[in-house]
């Protein structure tokens, strides 16, 4: 690689890392010519414009093809792709090429280069044109921060996931240079630790609190850890991450360079990462998303990030109010051991604490992501239950006009709805309205193990159980409900006052029997 006195922003990444059919996600043949105008490997100009002081950039490769090579600026004009080159050079087989790039001549869209090789008859794959390129910040007077990750996963009896994932972060280069940890919360009490043959991957059992239960205990493991740090080694950053992602190497590389270069105004901002379906792993998933209190909108819901422009319009400004744990960044200065994760044990934790914490403060950034597994398949009717108590939750504690209206509303959508598609959910719903109108107390008092453990057991019921007669007495029950929230007002406004008390790291502490 060409020499640079340059911060690595990032390098570019292989599609041989990457789940099958997700090559345009790292280039693209276009008139027998190679373009990197992708989804990891093109450069982001408004991000970083706004984010960070960088004003130069610089593009380094080392080819293993002779050929040309374009510097391209693309753009979105009256709703148009545009493209303009901004310089050409000639490499030979071997060789090494920069390109330096003021970033305050050019109006957003992308960076990248495309590779023209000599025979145009040839078709070039990554590997046979790639031996390496990177993005650096060529802004001298940039000064990058210590940054310093702890990622947490959670996991319950995921063995698999957990071992495969455990081997691609131990072969990370930010993990074995020691600015990166990761914290492994086994809520399953079933993964050996010396399977895991590395120092910075700690395996921290946990009793089982769902999802909720162990990210908090991953939190609340970080905290005390940078307790016992000097200045210089303390956690900067946590990651919350899922165990069944797939993800590329160079991802927290990424972040991490990102972090580092954060003007001040948006050091206290977290980071989000999208999801992109593994199933059709050019799809986006979700890139951030807005809650209301009857719906949630995802940003970037099934756009294809083959394509160049979609790759422009996901660049676009967010004004997200969550993004979910698959991939979340969040800075430590923010975490406040009185102010953690609800105990939900499982479903809208993530939205609640992004709300209660980061509202219009997430940043999202091309390349930052994971390939996850779509969720159809996993709407046991049980999980109905945690799905309406906690929206149930979240609008009491986030709502500051109509609660009442607004409860009501949700609960006679929701239970409407699972009437007339999912009847075997119906009883859940039910359930999760009579806990809810119990108050705060019924969430601080109760064992969330125990009753997941009993919400299962009455799925097993159910299967078996059918129901009569649900669309004649679905009136009267709406009736009734409408009815008891108006009769226990008093308990579900206190969820605002006294729920905070459930969340503090002494709460916790006693609710994780540590």
């Amino acid at each position: 690689m060409e020499s640079t006195s340059g911060i690595k922003l990032f390098s570019f990444s292989s599609p041989n890392n990457a789940p099958e059919n997700s090559i345009p996600l790292f280039l693209r043949e276009e008139d027998k010519k190679i373009s990197f105008g992708t989804y990891f490997n093109s450069f982001t100009i408004d991000a970083y414009k706004k984010y960070t002081d960088i004003n130069q950039v610089q593009l380094c490769m080392t080819l293993k093809a002779s050929g040309t090579v374009e510097l391209i600026h693309s753009y979105i004009k009256r709703n148009k792709l545009k493209k303009e080159v901004l310089d050409i050079k000639k490499i030979n087989k071997n060789s090494q090429v920069s390109f330096n790039i003021n970033l305050e001549k050019l109006n957003g869209g992308l960076l990248y280069p495309v590779y023209i090789p000599d025979n145009k008859s040839d078709k070039k794959n990554y590997e046979e044109i790639i031996d390496n390129a990177a993005w650096y910040c060529a802004s001298e007077k940039v000064k990058p921060d210590s940054v310093k990750l702890a990622a947490v996963i959670c996991t319950f009896k995921r063995e698999n996931f957990v071992y495969k994932n455990a081997e691609k972060l131990s072969e990370l280069k930010i993990l074995n240079q020691k600015k990166m940890s990761v914290f492994i919360i086994d809520n399953g009490n079933t993964i050996n630790s010396e399977l895991i043959n590395n120092e910075q991957i700690k395996i921290i059992p946990n009793k089982n609190l769902g999802g909720s239960g162990g990210f908090t205990r991953g939190m609340m493991e970080v905290h005390k850890l940078n307790h016992t740090l000097s200045e210089d080694n303390k956690f900067s950053h946590i990651i919350l991450m899922d165990d069944d992602i797939s993800f590329m190497p160079e991802l927290f590389e990424k972040i991490s360079s990102f972090l580092s270069l954060l003007k001040t105004e948006y050091k206290g901002n977290a980071i989000g990462g999208a999801m992109l379906n593994l199933n059709s792993p050019c799809i986006q998933y979700e890139n951030g998303a807005k809650y209301n209190f009857l719906t949630i909108s995802s940003f970037g819901n099934s756009l294809d990030l083959s394509s160049e422009k979609n790759i422009i319009l996901n660049t676009k400004e967010k004004k997200a109010d969550f993004n979910a744990w698959w991939f979340c960044c969040y800075p430590l200065s923010k975490l406040d051991e009185n102010n953690l994760p609800v105990p939900f044990f499982i479903k809208l934790d993530d939205i609640e604490y992004g709300m209660r914490n980061f509202k219009n403060k997430f940043i999202f950034l091309n390349g930052i992501s994971v390939w996850h597994q779509e969720f159809t398949g996993k709407d046991s009717p049980y999980l109905h239950y945690y799905l309406i108590r906690n929206r149930l939750i979240t609008n009491a504690m986030s709502c500051r006009k109509l609660l009442l209206i607004k409860t009501v509303t949700v609960f006679a959508m929701h239970l409407t709805l699972k009437a007339l598609k999912k009847r075997k959910a119906f009883p859940f719903l039910m359930k999760a309205f009579r806990d809810f109108l119990q108050g705060p107390d019924f969430i601080l008092n109760t064992d969330g193990e125990k009753l997941n453990s009993q919400l299962r057991q009455l799925n097993e019921f159910y299967k078996q159980k059918k129901e009569s007669f649900i669309y004649i007495k679905l009136p009267l029950i709406l009736l009734c409900s409408c009815i008891k929230i108006l009769f226990h007002a008093k308990n579900i406004k206190a969820y605002k006052k006294d729920l905070p008390a459930g969340y503090s790291l002494t709460a916790w502490k006693k609710r994780l029997g540590i």
